[in-house]
């Protein structure tokens, strides 16, 4: 909800504003520079920080597979 307005919305908490900055640090290829990390190792610990990296690289890459190859989806309704 309000995904697209993350950062104008009072509907995130602090942990998920600053994963949502990382997932945009991590599409645009931005520097995650020594502040930024500190704030994220604040608020997740070593494990979590890396499944949510590994998340973001991950739906990233789908991403540019569907940009490129732009499957067709079906969807099973029942």
């Amino acid at each position: 909800i309000a995904l697209n307005a993350w950062q104008d919305t009072p509907l995130y908490n602090d942990k998920e504003r600053a994963a949502l900055a990382l997932c945009e640090k991590l599409t645009l290829s931005q520097n995650i520079d020594d502040d930024f990390y500190l704030v994220l190792a604040e608020l997740f610990d070593q494990p979590s920080l890396v499944t949510l990296t590994v998340a973001i690289n991950a739906i990233n890459s789908w991403n540019r597979m569907v940009k490129m190859f732009k499957p067709t989806v079906e969807f099973n309704e029942r």
